[in-house]
């Protein structure tokens, strides 16, 4: 605060101030302003925030001012019915912008009747499997297989075995007959004599019965003699082992230069061609199997090999599933099938049922049941062209194969439209709606050449066909 009687020198600025610079016209009362200061400059961000103020104050005034119209129109009944006849029906001049079609594929489904079919699953099993061992005591001389080798029956040698003792044997033998055969034609000159003898009794009974013993000790010595010939013979036949059928050395459990001893196991051998399947199948589809049935073999990266049923064990364990092994013969011409591989067979689980066939594909499974999806072609119209639409059909599954169903249409409707030959959406009937218009996909046929029948693409349908 001033004193009483002084002037105040205290700067003061007025709102006008702020609107002026240093340079523009004095202001004329002297009691408004500073005593002998100049009036300050005007700020530039005052200016622009003053600006963006009363900018943001006309867009909420004019958003508010739409917002409130647009409500009004809203509520305007006849404005709302006015517009929805616009859409339906577009004036001249209006494009009207539809939903385009979707893309779907299809198949065709047919009149027929098939079976349930259950898949069990197995391994292939070759028909013959041999452990092949030494019949005879020696060092191995030759083994010239191997692992995996193919072998012909009764050429392919599998193993050499050193005769030399076996040789010894067999000479010591000869020698020993020939010995044994001049004893005994001396033996029986002699016996003979003894026989005129006792005739004149020059000589007694015992005597000849003594000589007639000994007579037949040394020809029983000459048939031990033989029998060890004719056995070191057919051991010395027995030192080659050659493979007693075709097939593939699968294990050796020797080597060249070790010992064996008759029983001594040397390789493992399994048959080649044809080959089982293995199919471990339960109760309630062992009675409609019998021998010679055909079943079709399913075999990963190779495809289905139709065989028949060449053996059937009546029996199952008692521990575990009671499940019964059957055997599928299967033709092995190529040599693709290997024992051990993992097979699935398509077994008959009830009688062959009528009805529609369809591709598992088309069968859309919903908690309310089951629909397949019909599409029926339109044909061209003057200048319409021809038009695609799809319709769901209720139905229900009377037969289950791996890749075909035969269903029955629930209502009469489903019953007109789901037909023999009738086309049905096997892809892309996820998001359809009942009447919605649909364009078919076509695949290129190069894709499906290898693709079983019923696989829901053997079929290439297009829009024009009828």
């Amino acid at each position: 605060m001033p004193l009483r009687g002084e002037i105040d020198k205290t700067p003061t600025f007025t709102l006008h101030s702020l609107f002026f610079s240093q340079n523009d016209t004095k202001i004329q009362n002297p009691s408004m302003t500073a005593t002998n200061n100049p009036s300050p400059r005007h700020s530039p961000v005052v200016g622009i925030a003053l600006s963006l103020t009363f900018l943001i104050i006309g867009i909420l005034l004019a958003a508010a001012y739409l917002i409130r119209s647009e409500n009004a129109r809203l509520q305007d009944k006849e404005f709302l019915q006015k517009r929805l006849a616009q859409l339906e029906k577009p004036g001249e001049g209006e494009i009207r912008r539809a939903r385009p079609p979707a893309l779907v594929r299809v198949d065709a489904a047919h009149v027929g009747e098939i079976p349930s079919i259950r898949t069990f699953q197995g391994r292939l099993l070759e028909i013959k499997n041999t452990t092949l061992s030494s019949e005879v005591t020696g060092l191995v001389l030759e083994l010239p297989v191997e692992v995996g080798d193919a072998v012909k029956a009764n050429e392919t040698l599998i193993v050499r075995i050193d005769d030399t003792w076996t040789k010894f044997t067999h000479e010591t033998a000869g020698r020993e007959i020939e010995l044994r055969s001049s004893i005994l034609d001396y033996e029986k000159t002699e016996m003979e004599r003894l026989q005129e003898l006792i005739e004149s009794r020059a000589v007694s009974i015992s005597e000849y019965l003594l000589q007639v013993n000994k007579t037949d000790q040394i020809r029983t010595n000459l048939e031990i003699a033989k029998l060890v010939r004719n056995e070191s013979a057919e051991k010395m036949k027995r030192t080659e082992i050659k493979a007693p059928f075709d097939g593939y050395v699968v294990s050796k459990m020797t080597e060249v230069g070790s010992l064996l001893t008759p029983g001594n196991p040397i390789v493992q051998i399994i048959s080649s061609g044809d080959i089982d399947a293995w199919i471990p199948v339960n109760q309630t589809v062992i009675d409609r199997i019998a021998l010679g049935d055909e079943i079709n073999v399913d075999i990963h990266d190779i495809g289905q090999v139709k065989g028949k049923v060449h053996l059937i064990v009546p029996y199952a364990p008692s521990d575990g599933p009671r499940m019964f092994p059957i055997h599928i013969r299967l033709p092995n011409d190529k040599g693709r099938l290997k024992s051990g591989m993992a097979v699935s067979a398509l077994v008959p689980e009830s009688a062959p049922k009528p009805g529609v066939i369809v591709p598992v594909e088309a069968v859309m499974d919903k908690p309310d049941g089951q629909t397949v999806w019909v599409a029926t072609i339109e044909p061209k119209v003057e200048d319409r062209p021809s038009r695609v639409f799809v319709h769901p059909v209720p139905v229900k599954i009377l037969a289950h194969a791996v890749d075909s169903c035969s269903v029955l249409p629930e209502t009469d409707e489903g019953k007109q439209l789901l037909v023999d030959k009738a086309l049905v959406v096997i892809e892309g009937s996820e998001r359809l709606t009942s009447g919605q218009t649909v364009t078919i996909k076509e695949v290129d046929p190069k894709y499906l050449e290898n693709l079983p029948t019923g696989s829901g693409h053997s079929v290439i349908r297009k829009e024009t066909e009828e």
